[in-house]
Parts: C-alpha cells; structure tokens; sequence
C-alpha cells in the first residue's frame, strides 16, 4: 500500500493505493477489495476531504505515478491536470485547493490540479 484515505463522512470507508488498483474497505479498514472506481492508471497516492461549509460532496482526488491527477467526479475519476515530476505526497486542503510534494518541491493547486504553482522549491 502506498497511501490510505478515510471518508470523513465514513469512518467505515477506506481507500487504500496498492499501485495496481484502487481499493476500498466498507468495515474500517479490516477488508479491501478493488473499488469499482479505477482510474485509467493505478493511483499512486489518494486523499478525501471532507465536506466544506455544511453543504456539497466530499472529495476524493489522487495523483498516479505518472504524474497525472484525478478527482472523483459524477461517479468517475476524471482527469484534472499533471504535475512537472513524479509524486511523493498528496493531500486536498480545501475545495479545489490541492498540495503535491515532488523532488521540485512542494506545488499547490486553486483548481482541483488544472494548474499548479511552486510554492516550496527544493533547495
């Protein structure tokens, strides 16, 4: 496993990154089995943030080892935007507002990772 998320909305829920495919547990953790949600490439790290405000859907978005980054939406991965080097930490802040650690340095994201600016470079 190289990264697990838990549905803030569920704490039953957890996804796991297996660097093959994207699994899911429905009882915290005990069980995985392969999510019906693949992406076209095995998701390298995973995160899901909660709900903002009261209102809306939680988020799930994860970048692959080919630097691509993908956000669950209407039922799908879909691909969002990539990332300059491969990825070595993901996390979701906000809406729309993720962060990506490369060997550039750390990069953040205002558009759910269409776009990305070095915020931290490696020194």
């Amino acid at each position: 496993m190289t990264a697990l998320a838990v549905d803030p909305d569920d704490a039953q829920r957890v996804l796991a990154t297996s660097g093959t495919a994207l699994l899911a547990s429905v009882d915290g953790g005990i069980t995985f089995v392969p999510d019906p949600e693949q992406p076209p490439r095995p998701l390298n790290l995973v995160d899901h943030a909660g709900r903002t405000g009261g209102g809306g859907d939680t988020v799930l978005a994860g970048a692959d080892r080919g630097r691509a980054v993908w956000t669950l939406a209407r039922g799908a991965l879909v691909l969002e935007g990539s990332v300059a080097a491969p990825p070595q930490a993901f996390t979701i802040i906000g809406p729309g507002r993720y962060v990506i650690a490369t060997a550039q340095g750390v990069l953040a994201s205002e558009d759910a990772g269409r776009t990305w600016e070095l915020v931290a470079p490696m020194s």
